[in-house]
């Protein structure tokens, strides 16, 4: 949802959704938006088999998210270090 800004499964009544999301069946992420490494561990994370779906670690740690996680965590010690001057 985050990535599209929509949600991943949708249905036209409440049977139907239940039904893609058993399936697994959702819209894939435009390819001229999305890196490939990114439309892959997004696939892994909707994976129907639970065993096949990254923790948090390996989400937070993939070539896809971990640039904006190195970012994010320099914005927060740059705020906190403003702070404490």
């Amino acid at each position: 949802e985050l990535m599209t800004l929509r949600k991943a499964f949708d249905g036209s009544s409440l049977p139907a959704l239940v039904l893609n999301i058993v399936r697994g069946e959702y819209p894939p992420p435009p390819r001229e938006r999305f890196s490939p490494e990114l439309r892959s561990l997004l696939a892994a994370m909707l994976s129907r088999d639970p065993d096949k779906r990254p923790s948090a670690e390996k989400v937070l740690s993939s070539a896809a998210v971990r640039p904006q996680v190195e970012e994010y965590a320099a914005a927060l010690r740059s705020s906190w270090g403003a702070r404490a001057a």
